[in-house]
């Protein structure tokens, strides 16, 4: 990873991002310039408004392997299923 495309990532983002650079790297996507890095910025500033959403947008696209920056999903809702005490036999 060429360190010095990274210097505009802000030190409170830099473990995450450059989790995300690696990522991309081990999928042959890598990020190859500070411009496409300030591109990533850009978006991920867009999707998320604080630190905390900033570095979940990316840790979930670390997480799936994902080559570009989305909004968090949020969990599912667990279906939940009748059992036998639901019901009045």
């Amino acid at each position: 990873i060429n360190n010095n495309i990274y210097i505009c990532v802000p030190e409170e983002l830099k473990p995450a991002f450059m989790e995300f650079a690696k990522m991309r790297n081990k999928i042959k996507k890598p990020l190859t310039s500070e411009d496409s890095v300030k591109r990533q910025l850009s978006k991920l500033y867009k999707l998320g408004k604080t630190t905390e959403e900033q570095i979940a947008i990316l840790n979930q696209s670390v997480d799936n392997c994902w080559q570009g920056l989305f909004p968090v999903k949020s969990e599912p809702e667990k279906k939940s299923y009748k059992t036998d005490e639901d019901y009045d036999y």
